[in-house]
């Protein structure tokens, strides 16, 4: 599991909040699964976790996008990458509700949305340091 930390800090109120947010969720999506939840259990914390995700991407892109940032049309296409990996876990718990999602896929999810703000975002907050 996973917790909010100041490494992960993009030093972007707007966007830090946001991401705590998104790590609240992906906690409660582990918690579950280690809990044994049951499958529809797993399925809601999933679903919140990619619709606060897809919310928290619009409202990113629009920072980005007043602050005039050179790597926007990168970082939407990185973020067309990660829905596409939330999706995938979706549709493989849709598919086959009996075999659940594992904890390696779980932890892959985990390690994307983390290498994401750790590297991607960052790059947001180094920006507008710049800017202001």
């Amino acid at each position: 599991m996973m917790a909010w930390s100041d490494e992960l800090s993009v030093d972007i109120l707007e966007i830090d909040n946001d991401h705590k947010k998104m790590i609240w969720h992906m906690e409660s999506l582990f918690s579950a699964h280690q809990k044994g939840q049951g499958i529809q259990v797993l399925r809601r914390h999933l679903v919140t976790l990619l619709e606060e995700t897809r919310v928290h991407f619009a409202h990113e892109i629009d920072i980005m996008s007043r602050n005039h940032c050179p790597q926007i049309h990168e970082h939407r296409a990185l973020h067309a990458e990660l829905i596409s990996i939330l999706d995938d876990v979706l549709e493989q718990i849709d598919q086959n509700p009996s075999q659940g999602v594992s904890k390696e896929r779980l932890g892959f999810l985990q390690n994307a949305l983390v290498q994401h703000i750790l590297v991607e975002d960052k790059k947001i907050g180094e920006h507008m340091g710049v800017v202001y």
